[in-house]
């Protein structure tokens, strides 16, 4: 499972976006940046649940077990398995971030994670 082309594409999306700030006006310029700020905060969210897929395999398990059970229900609802869109893989890798308990607090995106009780002990 090779997810890096999902960041890269995003990580190009979001040059081609900087670089069409300047045609913007003054007052449209501070708002577009602010989402691409967003945007990147997003990507670097991405960047991290992928590597916490490739390193830990219980996180990794879970999420081929999720993506197993959208199939099969995919399957039998609508005769034929899902195709993943970019934005839906990424939406869940925002959030895979979030979900996985850790040891200390951790500020990811204005978010606050808690402390929790670790998965391995």
């Amino acid at each position: 499972m090779n997810l890096q082309p999902l960041i890269d594409g995003y990580h190009m999306w979001i040059a081609g976006q900087e670089s069409l700030i300047a045609n913007l006006s003054a007052t449209q310029q501070p708002i577009a940046e602010a989402h691409l700020q967003q945007c990147q905060q997003a990507a670097n969210r991405i960047q991290q649940a992928v590597e916490i897929l490739a390193s830990d395999d219980d996180v990794r398990l879970a999420f081929c077990f999720a993506n197993k059970a959208i199939a099969l229900q995919s399957q039998w609802a609508r005769g034929q398995i899902l195709t993943w869109r970019p934005f839906q893989l990424a939406f869940i890798l925002l959030w895979l971030i979030l979900s996985i308990p850790t040891v200390v607090s951790v500020t990811c995106s204005g978010f606050l994670l808690v402390e929790a009780t670790p998965r391995h002990i």
